[in-house]
């Protein structure tokens, strides 16, 4: 019997230019201000999201700053104007896009479930793409498959077979070992500004951030997964990880745990002094008092 997958959707220009999706999660506040979860352990920052708040269909767009919050009443670094409510405003017009879905349209069984009207969210996402792709492929390519629980097990082992082929993680040990080989290129007292940037994916860090995101993509490599945390704990700080936290000036500054000993860590940092700077000492009630978050590859 014939089966077809439709693809419908409709899209600003704002995300084919920048590069965003949409993404299901959930709106946060506190003291601080608005924060995004994204359901998955992760929350977007330094970056654009568009965001669906009220399951409606339609999305807004929001600017989210490198501490994680989302930017409101202002202009965003890339020049964007975003509202009292954080929304992508141009003109004073809240800026929005339709919510991709996907329709799978047959009179047949997918995955164990007659999929005839079933829908599903797309977030527009070339992986997620993908994935809807690969699966209504296999589908099509085998009619037979009609057991949920049959469908879940290959799917199973095929991801198990790909986290086995993975590269191992590494060492702190050898996390340090990078980190000091690294100095031959970046010595102390190498000029590194707000000039100096580095591109992570859809990521631009500057100064500081950018030079922590080099680090890290040198030592972990650039498709090692990154987490954030926001709860300060000795306990849980990795030779390698990124610390957000705010300096005397009021603003904020990125560095690299190079090593941790009993009560402080030894970091090494860009745009410290408009400098590459190795082995700066800080406690770990400095670095509480200061924190606002941490990103591990670990």
């Amino acid at each position: 019997m014939k089966k077809t997958l439709k693809i419908l959707a409709a899209a600003g220009l704002m995300t084919i230019a920048m590069g965003m999706t949409a993404f299901a999660g959930q709106w946060k506040q506190d003291a601080t201000g608005w924060w995004y979860d994204n359901g998955n352990g992760t929350w977007p920052a330094s970056t654009w999201q568009w965001i669906d708040g009220n399951q409606d269909g339609i999305s807004e767009c929001y600017y989210f700053e490198p501490s994680g919050y989302m930017a409101a009443n202002t202009i965003t670094p890339d020049g964007y104007t975003v509202d009292a409510n954080g929304a992508w405003t141009v003109n004073g017009v809240v800026q929005t896009q339709v919510s991709f879905v996907i329709i799978w349209d047959s009179d047949e069984y997918f995955a164990g479930e007659e999929v005839s009207s079933t829908v599903d969210e797309y977030d527009g996402s070339e992986e997620e793409y993908d994935r809807i792709i690969r699966d209504w492929d296999e589908y099509d390519e085998d009619e037979d498959l009609a057991d949920e629980e049959e469908f879940e097990e290959k799917e199973e082992v095929e991801e198990e077979t790909e986290e086995e082929e993975a590269d191992e993680p590494i060492s702190e040990e050898e996390a340090q070992e990078r980190i000091l080989e690294m100095e031959s290129d970046y010595p102390e007292g190498m000029d590194w500004t707000n000039d100096n940037y580095y591109q992570r994916g859809n990521y631009t860090g500057r100064g500081c951030i950018g030079f922590a995101y080099l680090v890290q993509d040198e030592v972990f490599g650039k498709d090692s997964k990154s987490e954030k945390y926001r709860d300060f704990d000795p306990d849980h700080l990795h030779i390698g990880d990124h610390i957000r936290l705010y300096n005397d000036e009021g603003s904020q500054h990125s560095v690299i745990i190079l090593d941790i000993f009993d009560d402080e860590v030894e970091l090494v940092e860009g745009n410290y002094n408009s400098s590459i700077h190795w082995g700066r000492t800080m406690s770990f009630d400095e670095m509480e008092s200061n924190f606002i978050y941490g990103e591990t590859r670990y």
